[in-house]
């Protein structure tokens, strides 16, 4: 493995697109046969878990941005939590983006796919891309099972 792919997987938290270690100089069969025959797994199709057990929730969130491009953004109750609101709706297994409408993708796995018509605002970006507090705070009640359990507190904190 390069110095540069160590690099890669280090800042993404073990986790590569396919396509990514291929263009660091890693076979493109070596990944697949890893994937195959352990210790590696596939996390979403070109997606790349390059370490053993199961995935944190860091590590899904990073797979998801990655799978869904760098036109996406994690939304809704993910996003509420990255700014310390923690919805009803919220399911730490679930992984929420937005993607552009003309986007191909859809939902599957562990990720929720929702599509936008407007432009994404992008709020904060760390790892990955967030859409603004208030986008996040909307699509949260919006998939809540009432208004009432939309939001712990959160509405009546000022956030």
């Amino acid at each position: 493995m390069s110095p540069a792919l160590r690099g890669l997987l280090a800042a993404q938290d073990g986790i590569a697109t396919v396509e990514q270690m291929v263009a660091e100089g890693f076979h493109r069969a070596t990944v697949f046969r890893r994937m195959r025959e352990g210790p590696w797994q596939q996390l979403l199709p070109g997606v790349v878990l390059t370490v053993s057990g199961e995935p944190t929730r860091r590590q899904r969130l990073v797979a998801a941005s990655l799978w869904a491009g760098p036109a996406a953004a994690v939304d809704g109750p993910c996003a509420c939590a990255w700014y310390a609101v923690r919805p009803a709706s919220y399911d730490p297994g679930k992984v929420h983006v937005v993607l552009p409408w003309d986007s191909g993708l859809r939902s599957r796995d562990f990720v929720v796919v929702r599509r936008a018509m407007a432009p994404i605002r992008v709020g904060g970006a760390g790892l990955v891309r967030y859409v603004d507090a208030a986008t996040a705070l909307v699509v949260a009640a919006r998939n809540s099972r009432s208004p009432a359990r939309s939001c712990r507190g959160a509405c009546s904190s000022g956030s």
